[in-house]
């Protein structure tokens, strides 16, 4: 797309393209070999115990020998698209201006679509999937790469809704 050796100048062509210079120059970093290390022993604490939060999970990390901090874990943690598994304040209690919308298969309230995580040999995948409750078949399913926190299928109408 943008040619160092053209007679256009590369501000020029960055400013036709509409990018930012500075994203021309950013060279991604990969995964650190202890990085993924400290994900697996985290997948592996939340697979046990699944309402851990990230202090609990660097408590667990520190008990098995690893000098790790809270940051540190919370970053892999939401890089994985894992969080603990309780009872959040408030999730209940909707505002009255608020529209409900039904869900398209079951007519229940909004449901969130089963979340499944895997590792990786280099990181890890997070799928979510659509099923219609009544045949218990899966009729989409959508792996997610960058940041799995919301990977949500498509919007795209369903083949049992008739829109």
């Amino acid at each position: 797309m943008i040619d160092k050796g053209d007679a256009l100048a590369v501000t020029r062509q960055c400013a036709l393209l509409d990018l930012c210079r500075s994203s021309l120059y950013y060279k991604p970093v990969a995964l650190s070999a202890k990085d993924l290390e400290l994900m697996r022993r985290i997948d592996e604490i939340h697979l046990a115990f699944p309402f851990y939060g990230s202090r609990k999970i660097r408590n667990e990390l520190w008990a098995k020998g690893y000098d790790v901090g809270g940051d540190r874990v919370r970053r892999l943690m939401r890089r994985m698209g894992i969080e603990a598994l309780y009872i959040k304040p408030r999730l209940s209690a909707s505002h009255r201006g608020h529209r409900k919308y039904p869900c398209v298969c079951c007519g229940a309230r909004d449901p969130a679509p089963p979340r499944s995580s895997m590792p990786l040999s280099k990181g890890y995948s997070v799928t979510a999937s659509v099923s219609r409750p009544s045949t218990s078949k899966t009729l989409s399913r959508k792996p997610s790469a960058g940041r799995p926190k919301r990977a949500l299928p498509s919007r795209r109408p369903l083949p049992w809704s008739g829109r």
